[in-house]
């Protein structure tokens, strides 16, 4: 498995309590666990990682950004994977994050977030 590290410098701690992470079957839109912040201001993490091959890009969620080196696209060290945010996010947001890939494959999301 493949990660991608984000260095957090200003948040408080966890926004809330994550949802569990879930299994999607072979779609090309990875659906992450919905989430409602709990706080202002919070930023919300949705992972993913497939055992397919992408091979070109994953596509954010609207409001969402897949940073630079965010995506592994090449497969060749067990799948691939992409993480996307959105800082800023209101209190009580409720939020149903996906990620697009070209290629299907069962998949695994997660979502969480930091205040």
């Amino acid at each position: 498995m493949q990660m991608v590290v984000y260095e957090l410098i200003v948040p408080t701690g966890l926004d809330g309590t994550p949802p569990a992470a879930q299994a999607n079957t072979t779609n090309t839109v990875m659906a992450c666990p919905s989430y409602t912040t709990s706080h202002a201001a919070a930023l919300v993490i949705c992972g993913v990682h497939t055992t397919a091959v992408e091979g070109s890009s994953f596509t954010a969620s609207s409001g969402f950004t897949i940073p630079t080196n965010g995506q592994n696209v090449d497969g060749s060290n067990g799948g691939t994977g992409a993480m996307e945010y959105q800082k800023g996010v209101g209190i009580s947001t409720a939020l149903s994050p996906t990620i697009t890939a070209g290629a299907t494959g069962i998949n695994y999301a997660g979502t969480f977030a930091f205040y």
